[in-house]
């Protein structure tokens, strides 16, 4: 898991992504795997400088970490409000509603 947790923080964008994904699938059958990489996620979606493609799967990771973490609802609250005021993106949108 560290490992796995590490690839966050790669430079390549490419790397990251595949993490991103891999986690959230992981997250999905146990939140609690990956907890600890709350704030690096968190981050990354707060840089704004991904795909919209990662952006809805940092969206659904946040959303599947907020089920177990309650605290971080309030920290996603003003970010989503942010998003759906300012992102062109549909299918960005749809995901946030």
């Amino acid at each position: 898991m560290p490992y796995l947790s590490d690839r966050l923080t790669d430079s390549d964008p490419g790397v990251r992504n595949a993490a991103i994904s891999t986690i959230y699938e992981i997250t999905r059958i146990n939140p609690l795997l990956f907890i600890v990489t709350i704030p690096k996620v968190f981050q990354i979606f707060c840089e704004g400088e991904v795909s919209n493609w990662c952006l809805i799967k940092l969206i659904k990771l946040l959303v599947e970490f907020a089920e177990n973490e309650p605290r971080l609802l309030q920290k996603l609250e003003p970010k989503f409000r942010e998003l759906l005021e300012s992102q062109k993106s549909k299918s960005v949108q749809y995901e946030l509603i």
